[in-house]
């Protein structure tokens, strides 16, 4: 990846790839040995509407389809629905060696409130093979966490936090 102009990438070997996102910036770079790249990128669906930034994981040359479960996560940190004055989801994002047994991986902290107004407890993950990305969820554990804020303690995984 050499550039990136709002919703076009130019790759190192000069195509133009057009993921379907707005506004992109480039999160972090899955690279396994002899795989094929996976890229996190943040981006908005479309600039004149109501779209969330999102941060989404694609290969070169995929495009984001909307109307399929996408690979990837909600935004983090505090997240308002509109005219809201109160959160409604506390989201903390890390990448990198962020699972003892996965040289690379995403994991995402997520409190966020349902529907019926409860507060769920959740953690994410995605680890990528050399042909696709392994998504997980599993119920808030302390010791999941741990390992992953340990792992981040010593320098292994970084919280990415958006600017």
């Amino acid at each position: 990846m050499t550039r990136i102009d709002d919703s076009i990438i130019l790759l190192s070997d000069g195509h133009e790839w057009k993921p379907g996102l707005h506004q992109i910036k480039l999160v972090y770079t899955f690279q396994l040995p002899g795989g094929v790249p996976f890229y996190a990128l943040s981006g908005v669906a479309c600039t004149d509407c109501d779209a969330e930034s999102g941060i989404y994981v694609l290969r070169p040359s995929e495009i984001v389809q909307w109307s399929d479960t996408m690979i990837g996560f909600a935004y983090p940190g505090r997240d308002y629905e509109m005219g809201s004055d109160s959160a409604n989801a506390f989201r903390r994002l890390f990448f990198g060696h962020c699972l003892k047994d996965a040289p690379a991986a995403a994991v995402q902290f997520a409190h966020e409130q349902g529907r019926d107004s409860s507060w769920v407890d959740s953690i994410r993950t995605l680890v990528p093979t050399r042909s696709s990305m392994i998504r997980r969820n599993y119920p808030w554990s302390k010791s999941r966490a741990r390992e992953t804020l340990d792992l981040a303690l010593a320098r292994r995984c970084h919280e990415w936090q958006p600017r």
